[in-house]
Formats: structure tokens, C-alpha cells, sequence
């Protein structure tokens, strides 16, 4: 019997201490860890540059017992919990569950681990374990820009890997097709090497061509398993004596709601040119070049300009131009007599605000009861609607104001010069009061142009 309470007192009562369930927080609840519920790691699949499908198995358990996978770069992985886990659901024991994890980034070493709730509500972990994410490529040729007599832009874009090397292949002048351009398993000798990766754009000037040739090239990209080639394109350089520039725009060229571009033909007789223009910088001149003509006979010096309201990309005529838009161009040449393309760099503009377009005068005709206030448009733009708001005092007004104040002498304005005039009375003598003049813009923003202080007499 001694020995008996001997036993249970020297090797049981110990390991009942030591058994005893750890206390975590979960959920703002404090709950202890339980022994009733075994969760496995399962497998990995289907892995892309950008996604995986996992799997867990609960092999003991209660029926609709919470489980999870949680997913990240490092080796020390813990359970955390299910509303922070890319994967979480509710299976019975001895089920499995599995589901795709996207977003991840290429050639990555990821770890995950099974995690579940046991029937007290307690974490139970599984193993660790971890993947690599596939770094498959894929790339796209772009057109080339800054086409001259003698050089040109090769452009391409990474669609998916990550740190891949790529390079451009040229083929030489007077080429006749695409098979002229052929990657082969390594980048010819004195060629440039980019380093890029997934969603990134690279460039590269190619000089020294020939006037009056055509030439094909491609992108090519490889990593340690693979080399794979875009589709080629091609381009034909300018005549020997047509060169154009693309031109800056001046301040008083950019409107609301349109704009005046510039060119210039820097070298070239009997040149029709025209220009490109687009919401995206992806732009080129083709053998259209351009919709429609603009300028025909254009000759060395020559400054050409257009005015457009419209996006008038290679297409055809597009979208009206928005306020306060980015936008691209390009002045595009075509040879009269070799009927051969010459562009100029791709540049950019930001249309102007709905607000610039508007402006308030100061107060006129003073009295002790009011003042006259005139609200002007100053650009070209689609109509805009006008009114103009009051506050006692010298204030600073905002766009909030223009929402919630009352709106006086609604009027709206379309042709540059037009007024909405305001007679403001009943006004008490010596006070002081601040007057702002507010529009709304095509896309319906509300805002305020200006403001000006009196006080009556």
C-alpha cells in the first residue's frame, strides 16, 4: 500500500503537472491547449509563379472542427489563427481540405504549416514544411519608338518571372521576315543583358542603322531552365533626308478639355505628317501614320500643330479628353515618295483642371446693403455649371463649402468669355463678407474656382 501511494506520488502526480494543457489567447478568449485533435500537412500543388494549391488532413477530431493554413518566407512559421490565414474552413475528422494560395511571388521559397482548433477551442499544429514557386517566363515584344534614319527604340515587357535575363536581337538591314530573329540559348556577344522582372518594362536605342531598311527584331529571356522568345515585329527606317521632333507643349497649348500639339519636321521634303495621341504610352507611328493627315508638303523647319479634343489613336478617332488626364503623343512623318515613317519621341501632358477654367472678380458697385460680383471661363472645356456662395466674415472657403452652402445665380458657362454675374443685397452696412464663385466638372466633382472679401459701406 506505501508503495502504491509512493508511486503515485513520486512518477504520476509529476507527469499529470507536466501534462497539464498550456493557456494561449485566441479570439480574446483564454483557452487551454487540448490533446484531442491531430492535424497533418498535407501536400503542395499545382505550383505557378503566383499561386499554389495546399492541402491539410484532420486525422482526429470532432465534426466541423475549424482548421487553417498559414503561409509565409519564414522558417519559423506559427498558428496564429484562421482570420489572418489565406486558407481556413470547417471539416470532420478525418477529412481532408485544400485551396489555392495566390499572390505569391516568383522563384520564392515559402513555408506552411497545418493548423487546427481542437474541442476546446485550443491551437493544434501540424508539421512544417515548404515549396518553391516556379519562375516560368513570358515576354512580349513591344513597338519600337524614336524611329529615325538611323535609330530606333526596341522595347519590350516582362509578363511573368522574376530576375530574368533579357535581351534584344536585331536582325540585319533589308531583312524579309521574322525568322531573321532568332534567339538561339544565349545572347550574341556584345549585346546587352537586363535583369528584370514580372510587370517591368525595358529599353534599348539601337544606332547606326541604315536609312531606308527594314529591320525585324525580338525580345528573348532565360533563366537557369529555359529561354523563351516574344513575337517579332518590325520597323522601316526614315528616308535619309526625313527626320521629325516631337515638340513640348507650351502652357497656353493645354486646355481643359483639349489641347494643341506640336511638331517639327527636322529633316525631310514633301513630308505629310500628322500626330498620335492616347490615354496610354504604348503609342507608335504605322504606315497609317496617324488618323487622318494633318499637314501634307511639309518641308525641313517646319513647325506643324493641331488642335484635338478627342484621343486620336491608331485605331481611329477615341474618347473626348478628361480635365486634369495624363496623355501621350507622338508627331509622325511619312516620306511622300518612299512612303516610309519617320516618329518622334512619345512625350506627355496633364490637362488641366475644371478649376482653372473658372475665375471670380473682385466686388463692384459697393453699397451699404451688397456688392456685384463677376464669375468668368477662361479655358475651353464642356460646360460647366456655376454658382456662386456666401459667408459672413473673412473666411477661408473650400470645395465643402461649394457642397453644403446655398447655391446663388446657377449659371452655366461652355464658351470661353462667358459670365455669370451675381447682385448680392440685404446685406447689413459695415460688415464684412466672403463671396466664392464654385463649378461642377464633367465627372461630376464639385469644387471651388476662387474667392474675394468685401465689406459694405
Amino acid at each position: 500500500m506505501k508503495k502504491n501511494i509512493l508511486f503515485v506520488i513520486l512518477v504520476l502526480i509529476p507527469k499529470l503537472v507536466l501534462a497539464q494543457p498550456k493557456i494561449v489567447v485566441f479570439d480574446e478568449f483564454v483557452i487551454p491547449i487540448g490533446f484531442d485533435t491531430s492535424v497533418v500537412t498535407g501536400d503542395f500543388t499545382a505550383i505557378t509563379n503566383t499561386s499554389v494549391r495546399l492541402e491539410l488532413m484532420l486525422a482526429s477530431g470532432a465534426d466541423n472542427t475549424q482548421v487553417w493554413i498559414e503561409v509565409d518566407t519564414s522558417d519559423q512559421l506559427q498558428c496564429v489563427g484562421p482570420n489572418t490565414a489565406p486558407l481556413s474552413g470547417r471539416i470532420n475528422g478525418g477529412d481532408s481540405f485544400q485551396g489555392t494560395v495566390s499572390g505569391l511571388v516568383a522563384n520564392t521559397q515559402y513555408y506552411f504549416r497545418a493548423c487546427s482548433l481542437d474541442s476546446r477551442g485550443a491551437i493544434v499544429d501540424g508539421e512544417l514544411r515548404s515549396f518553391l514557386t516556379s519562375n516560368t517566363i513570358d515576354v512580349n515584344t513591344v513597338s519600337a519608338v524614336n524611329v529615325s534614319n538611323a535609330a530606333a527604340t526596341l522595347r519590350g515587357r516582362l509578363i511573368a518571372g522574376r530576375d530574368i535575363d533579357v535581351w534584344f536581337v536585331l536582325s540585319d538591314p533589308g531583312a524579309t521576315s521574322s525568322a531573321s530573329v532568332q534567339c538561339g540559348n544565349a545572347p550574341p556577344t556584345n549585346t546587352d543583358v537586363f535583369v528584370v522582372s514580372a510587370g517591368d518594362d525595358f529599353s534599348e536605342q539601337r544606332q547606326n542603322l541604315l536609312p531606308d531598311s527594314r529591320y525585324f527584331y525580338r525580345v528573348c529571356a532565360r533563366n537557369s531552365e529555359q529561354t523563351v522568345q516574344g513575337l517579332a515585329f518590325n520597323f522601316t527606317t526614315g528616308d535619309a533626308n526625313t527626320e521629325v521632333m516631337t515638340l513640348d507643349l507650351l502652357d497656353t497649348d493645354i486646355g481643359v478639355n483639349d489641347v494643341t500639339l506640336r511638331g517639327e519636321v527636322t529633316s525631310g521634303t514633301e513630308v505629310v505628317a500628322s500626330f498620335i495621341l492616347d490615354d496610354t504610352s504604348n503609342i507608335a507611328c504605322l504606315n497609317n501614320n496617324g488618323r487622318p493627315p494633318l499637314a501634307n508638303g511639309q518641308n525641313t523647319g517646319d513647325v506643324v500643330t493641331a488642335n484635338f479634343d478627342r484621343t486620336n489613336n491608331t485605331a481611329g478617332v477615341g474618347d473626348e479628353l478628361l480635365s486634369n488626364t495624363t496623355y501621350f503623343y507622338i508627331f509622325c512623318a511619312r516620306n511622300a515618295r518612299t512612303r516610309q515613317v519617320a516618329m518622334g519621341e512619345v512625350k506627355s501632358f496633364v490637362t488641366q483642371s475644371d478649376s482653372t477654367a473658372l475665375s471670380i472678380s473682385q466686388a463692384t458697385d459697393i453699397t451699404t446693403v451688397g456688392a456685384t460680383f463677376t464669375g468668368s471661363l477662361l479655358r475651353a472645356a464642356n460646360p460647366i455649371e456655376t454658382w456662386f456662395v456666401r459667408e459672413d466674415g473673412d473666411v477661408t472657403l473650400d470645395n465643402a463649402v461649394c457642397q453644403s452652402a446655398d447655391r446663388l445665380s446657377v449659371t452655366s458657362l461652355s464658351i470661353v468669355g462667358d459670365t455669370n454675374v451675381i447682385v448680392l443685397d440685404g446685406l447689413n452696412s459695415q460688415t464684412t463678407h466672403t463671396v466664392g464663385f464654385c463649378g461642377e466638372g464633367e465627372s461630376g466633382n464639385i469644387f471651388l474656382a476662387g474667392q474675394t472679401e468685401f465689406t459694405t459701406l
